[in-house]
């Protein structure tokens, strides 16, 4: 097993090192550590030795408020993560029990994911967001259960995989579009419409909830099923087109005749 560096010279300075580690999770799972430790670092020496000696600590964090399992987990998400970019993977693995103890295993997972597509459209937004991410959370938990928060970042985990748009924007703005989404009559059902949109058209779901607030307020759930049905179908020929039509859909329907105010749908 390859504990240190390549450039290390004192293999038992790093089996020394490593130790801390094995005694909480066994010799086995070591490398794992040390793989983000290494990934992280970029091989530096001094930096991979300051990251195994913080990495007992987190580790202590993580495992009073999950398994070894999950724990190691983190650890590999963050090592994914600094493949190709350190500064979103460090920040995400010195919050990661913060974000246990907020959102546990089911929100962390979406939030990593977050973290880890947005680092493919510009590594530094994935940076803010996992620097910021325990106080994101917060925000949203101040507006919404955590039921809901969970919900929230498991869309964003969808709509990121839109290269042409960061999420941080979403993110950042987030306590106000999870108000939105929350106000519908049925917003389990609304997450469920916007995350399988998502899967397949994730501009049309972003869009959709941008303007949540206004469409929740004009528009039944059956509604804005049959509207985002109407979006895929022009989207498909015409994107700009289906996304103009989510955002003036209210407006739209307000100058429609009072006795059929929704015949178009």
């Amino acid at each position: 097993m390859t504990i240190g560096p390549a450039n290390a010279h004192d293999p038992d300075r790093f089996a020394t090192l490593a130790a801390p580690l094995a005694q909480r999770v066994g010799w086995a799972s070591v490398e794992s550590i040390s793989s983000a430790a290494l990934k992280i670092s970029g091989d530096h020496l001094p930096a991979y030795v300051g990251l195994m000696q913080l990495s007992v600590g987190l580790l202590d964090r993580l495992l009073a408020c999950t398994d070894r399992r999950t724990a190691l987990d983190v650890f590999a998400a963050a090592a994914g993560m600094a493949e190709r970019h350190p500064a979103p993977a460090i920040h995400f693995l010195q919050n990661s029990p913060d974000l246990f103890l907020l959102l546990g295993e089911q929100g962390v997972g979406p939030i990593a994911a977050v973290i880890d597509r947005t680092i493919d459209y510009k590594w530094e937004d994935a940076a803010a967001i996992a620097e910021g991410g325990g106080d994101y959370c917060q925000r949203l938990l101040q507006v919404a259960a955590p039921r809901y928060v969970v919900a929230f970042w498991s869309l964003l985990q969808r709509v990121a995989d839109d290269r042409k748009a960061s999420v941080l924007p979403l993110v950042r703005n987030g306590p106000a579009l999870l108000e939105g989404v929350i106000r519908c009559a049925q917003p389990e059902a609304l997450f469920d419409l916007l995350t399988r949109i998502a899967e397949r058209y994730p501009r049309i779901a972003r869009h959709m909830l941008e303007f949540s607030r206004s469409l929740v307020k004009c528009f039944s759930m059956d509604e804005l099923r049959r509207l985002s049905e109407i979006s895929i179908a022009i989207f498909a020929h015409h994107p700009d087109t289906a996304l103009k039509l989510l955002q003036s859909a209210p407006e739209l329907v307000k100058r429609l005749p009072a006795e059929h105010p929704r015949a178009v749908l």
